[in-house]
């Protein structure tokens, strides 16, 4: 096991289980996502992973880094990264732990799906599972519920798997001794430098220099890129062509009013003494002494806010004197609220025990629970009413056109028939398009627009696509 650990010293369980799992065998191919001629990235125990799922795959993992590094993300870090590996081992692991999972008669039921997306706090509302908000937030990320619900349901299995194995796990004290015996291992060396500058006086002949280059042909290989022409529907400009009526201002208030209560708030500050959950009794009352000492300090008249920047183990709101900022009841911890939302201002509670510790409560500000009213809801309805309507032209106007496109060449004469105009590009690679390269002041959507165009055959036409902000055909 010691010799495991060694080899496989930042993951060593899981090679370990993934070894014991399956023999995989991987059928890569070489050259660009469009040159494939299958639509087959890999093959893991007789099952395809999809150029599909790969592309997805790496342009999440292409993002994650761009995110992460910024400017900073060049074509040699991307290179030293090796993302394609990555992309295409996260899908074989996938694959492989979802497959054991099953084996191992690991099942996920429709009732654990739905109390994972019900109990999701980004698809709810007010504390309660909004479907609205679920399927606007899929929508966003180019998410059909079905298809969030699979990922979810894969995920799920391969957490079941990963938990057994964890929990499995044990490791002896000699082990541990080992580890860290070879971990915290250090030497001392000599060594020589022989540097490159030095020898200047080097002239590679023709026939070396063709010769190098025929065995090391890899090195050159540039990017695929690719040259787009598109049409962008913009619903801004279908704007002016839509007409909101009062009265309709009034149905959608009237059949929304959800959507325009507000709920009560309350701004307060806090003084924490943590106490981890799970910490026995004794622990949690000693805590609680401490806490009571800097309550009595309260209410002897000192400074709540100097007070918390003195004992307050809240490192969030410590230097800024406990200040919570205004909150809504679902914002915090059940204990929490449940003593906040029943207090005055001006109110000091007694210590209260959350998971996170003992909480000292001042309450500055309430604002009660109300409804804005129609007089002041109606312009953000009419904008909203607009939006939407203006989006549906911009659609139903994409629509039409593409019905009158030719499929396989150029659409600029037809577009020009109709006083469309085709934005052109200069050839692009992948990065380019995320660096808006383009120069087009449009585009939301980049991961979406890279998948769709380097997917497509030369002259191929889309279908009508979403990209953020406006309908494309391209």
């Amino acid at each position: 096991m010691l010799k495991l650990m060694r080899t496989h010293a930042t993951s060593w369980v899981i090679k370990i289980i993934l070894g014991a799992i399956v023999l995989v065998f991987v059928f890569w191919g070489v050259g660009t996502f469009s040159s494939r001629p299958e639509n087959k990235a890999a093959t893991v125990n007789g099952e395809v992973i999809s150029q599909e799922d790969y592309r997805e795959s790496y342009n999440n993992l292409l993002e994650q880094y761009r995110q992460r590094f910024g400017g900073n993300l060049n074509e040699d870090m991307m290179k030293m990264l090796n993302l394609k590996k990555q992309a295409l081992d996260q899908l074989i692991d996938r694959n492989l732990m979802r497959r054991q999972a099953l084996k191992l008669d690991f099942r996920v039921s429709d009732k654990e799906i739905a109390d994972f997306v019900q109990k999701t706090e980004a698809f709810q509302e007010n504390g309660a599972f909004n479907e609205r908000k679920y399927k606007n937030i899929l929508a966003y990320h180019h998410l059909t519920p079905e298809k969030f619900e699979t990922l979810q349901k894969d995920a799920m299995l391969t957490d079941k798997l990963r938990n057994l194995i964890i929990n499995s796990v044990k490791v002896s004290d000699e082990e541990a001794r080992e580890w860290y015996k070879w971990n915290d291992a250090s030497v001392r060396i000599d060594y020589a430098m022989f540097k490159p500058d030095k020898y200047q006086d080097i002239k590679p002949t023709d026939e070396e220099i063709t010769a190098y280059f025929d065995k090391n042909k890899a090195k050159y290989k540039t990017e695929a890129k690719v040259r787009i022409e598109f049409l962008h529907f913009k619903p801004d400009t279908y704007s002016s062509r839509v007409t909101v009526t009062d009265e309709e201002i009034r149905e959608y208030y009237e059949g929304n009013s959800k959507e325009f209560e507000n709920p009560k708030k309350v701004s307060a500050r806090h003084i924490m003494i943590k106490a981890d959950k799970g910490s026995d009794a004794n622990m949690i009352e000693e805590k609680k002494k401490k806490a009571v000492e800097v309550y009595e300090k309260v209410k002897a008249g000192g400074d709540f806010a100097e007070l918390a920047k003195a004992h307050s183990e809240d490192p969030g709101s410590k230097d800024k004197g406990g200040d919570l900022g205004e909150f809504t009841q679902d914002r915090m911890v059940k204990p929490f609220a449940d003593k906040a939302f029943t207090m005055n201002v001006g109110d000091i509670s007694e210590p209260v025990l959350t998971d996170f510790g003992w909480h000292i409560i001042k309450v500055e500000k309430i604002t009660e629970a109300s409804t804005t009213s129609l007089d002041d809801a109606k312009e953000k309805i009419r904008k909203k009413m607009t939006d939407d309507r203006a989006k549906s032209l911009a659609y139903d106007e994409a629509e039409a056109v593409y019905a009158t496109l030719p499929r396989s060449e150029d659409m600029t004469k037809a577009a020009q028939a109709k006083n469309l105009t085709v934005v052109k590009t200069e050839f692009l690679e992948r990065k380019d398009i995320f660096e808006k390269k383009d120069k087009y002041n449009g585009i939301e959507n980049r991961s979406k627009l890279a998948t769709l165009v380097f997917s497509l055959n030369p002259l191929e036409l889309s279908e009508i696509e979403d990209l953020g902000d406006g309908y494309y055909i391209v």
